[in-house]
């Protein structure tokens, strides 16, 4: 089998940023780097859940980060 004819799943992985709303300026870090942020609150999460039901792998590119 090929990969093209295996089947995938999507899934994802939210990150939040927070910034300043009178300036627009992200939260620093103490190094510089942009502060992100994650939720474990699951009526946060729930409210994604709607985006996985019309996804398909083939509208993603791979990004290295």
């Amino acid at each position: 089998m090929s990969n093209y004819d295996k089947e995938y799943a999507i899934s994802f992985n939210v990150t939040f940023y927070k910034y300043d709303t009178e300036t627009g300026e992200e939260v620093l870090n103490k190094d510089g780097s942009i502060a992100s942020y994650k939720t474990n609150n699951k009526q946060i999460l729930k409210g994604f859940e709607y985006m996985e039901q019309d996804l398909d792998v083939n509208d993603f590119t791979e990004v290295s980060l």
